[in-house]
Order: C-alpha cells, then structure tokens, then sequence
C-alpha cells in the first residue's frame, strides 16, 4: 500500500490526477443522469446569450441538485440555464424556447418559494429555479401555461 509519509511526492502525483478524474467522471454522470444532456440535444445554446442573468441560482433538475452554481437568465428567446464552469462538464447552456415550455407554477415549500418549469421533451423535464425567477418567467410564456399556487385562484 502507498504509504503518503514515506513516498510524499509520489502519493501527490497519484492523488491529483485520481482526484480531477473521478470530479470529471462525477460531473458528467451527474449531468446525464438527471436530464440536463438529453436537453442540450434539443436546446443547448448557440452561441453568447444575450441578456441579464443571475449567477449563484439554485435549482433542481430530476434528483439532482444545483445549489448556488446556477447562471439563469430570462429573455424574448427562453430561459438560460448555465452551470458554473468547474461543475460544467457534460452540462452544456441550454437555453429553453418559451415555445417548449408546457407549464410554470410558483410553489412553496415551507418557507422556500420556487418556481416548477415544465418543459415539453421527450421525456417530459421539470426544472426547479429556487428564488423569484416566477415574475420574470410568466412575461413571456403563454398566460393559460401560467399557474400561481400561491394565489388563491391559482392564475397570477
């Protein structure tokens, strides 16, 4: 066995490399396991976006969360989804047409308020965007795909 106090240089020359391996092994299965490529297959942004955006977002997509490594945007094209660049490998920017977008509903969990983005892809996503992202989101999309269940009539 590798014993670090006798051999230092030779346990950091394995350790590195083990350890940028498995991060990149871990990013990308994280990345394909909770949807995020099957989206960039259909809706992976080309090119710069154009727009405002907020750094350090939360969300969740399938089981996977995205805690405070998020870069959201929301503009006339779509929604912008971006994962900060150390945890982006197999997560390309995908920015969703409001066109694919089947329902947005503003929901709280105790004392968490988020916003559910479905998005119509086969399968079916659903996207969770920690913060006040609903207000941003519901200009653009088609009013009968808007639900606000913090709202007593459920419609904002």
């Amino acid at each position: 066995m590798l014993d670090p106090a006798k051999n230092p240089g030779l346990f950091l020359a394995l350790f590195f490399p083990a350890f940028a391996g498995i991060w990149c092994l871990t990013c990308y299965l994280l990345s394909k396991i909770s949807g995020w490529q099957g989206l960039a297959e259909k809706y992976a942004a080309q090119g710069l976006y154009s727009g405002e955006t907020q750094s350090w977002q939360s969300g969740r997509m399938g089981f996977c969360s995205y805690r405070s490594c998020l870069t959201v945007g929301v503009n006339h094209q779509g929604l912008y989804l971006a994962v900060l660049p150390i945890f982006a490998l197999g997560a390309t920017p995908l920015l969703i047409p409001w066109r694919a977008v089947s329902a947005v509903t503003r929901k709280k969990i105790f004392f968490m308020t988020y916003t559910e983005v479905a998005v119509e892809f086969p399968p079916a996503a659903t996207l969770l965007l920690y913060g006040s992202f609903f207000d941003k989101i519901r200009l653009w999309v088609d009013p009968a795909k808007v639900h606000d269940t913090l709202n007593k009539g459920g419609k904002p």
